[in-house]
């Protein structure tokens, strides 16, 4: 799920407390057209981070596993 980071930093609407504004902010003011991908759980729009994409779920669930066989064998 899209986090703190890209709510804020990169796709905020707002400029951050100290006044800097967010990637997307920067880009619209030279002109650029900005979106990002979305996806819509359990009723709301979230920016689809890697945790909603079910490949990269199973690779980081596969590389744990694998990562805690290797310690018990320590």
């Amino acid at each position: 799920v899209g986090g703190d980071h890209i709510m804020n930093d990169i796709m905020g609407k707002e400029a951050a407390d100290d006044g800097t504004p967010s990637w997307a902010m920067e880009m619209q003011d030279a002109g650029f057209k900005v979106d990002t991908v979305t996806t819509t759980y359990k009723g709301e729009t979230y920016y689809k981070g890697l945790g909603f994409y079910e490949k990269i779920d199973k690779m980081f669930v596969e590389q744990l596993i694998e990562s805690l066989e290797r310690l018990e064998t320590r």
